[in-house]
């Protein structure tokens, strides 16, 4: 089997053609934003951190479990991903219910 490497490469060839001069002036209009963004996104991350630590320290030791057996805040991975979840909303009231039930 031969490898194809211009396959992983169609991206940039789209970019390079001058048929892809308004993806060009997305990308280049993307790049420009990027630092205001940072800005706003490091402040969410060290947030959600923070918070995470809190609520570890908060609700590790009550002992309380989710309806599908695993314990609520064990660890502070699982307190990071907990309150990203809490904050996008997909499964908002997953998350808080075990502590609202007690």
């Amino acid at each position: 089997n031969p490898v194809r490497w211009s396959r992983p490469l169609r991206p940039l060839f789209i970019i390079n053609f001058p048929d892809g001069k308004q993806i060009r002036r997305a990308f280049r209009n993307i790049r420009r934003t990027i630092p205001d963004i940072m800005n706003v996104l490091v402040l969410f991350t060290l947030s959600v951190l923070m918070f995470a630590l809190l609520a570890l320290k908060l609700f590790y030791r009550r002992n309380m479990k989710y309806q599908y057996g695993d314990s609520y805040f064990s660890n502070y991975f699982d307190s990071v991903w907990d309150l990203y979840v809490l904050v996008t909303t997909s499964n908002n009231p997953d998350v808080m219910m075990p502590a609202y039930d007690k």
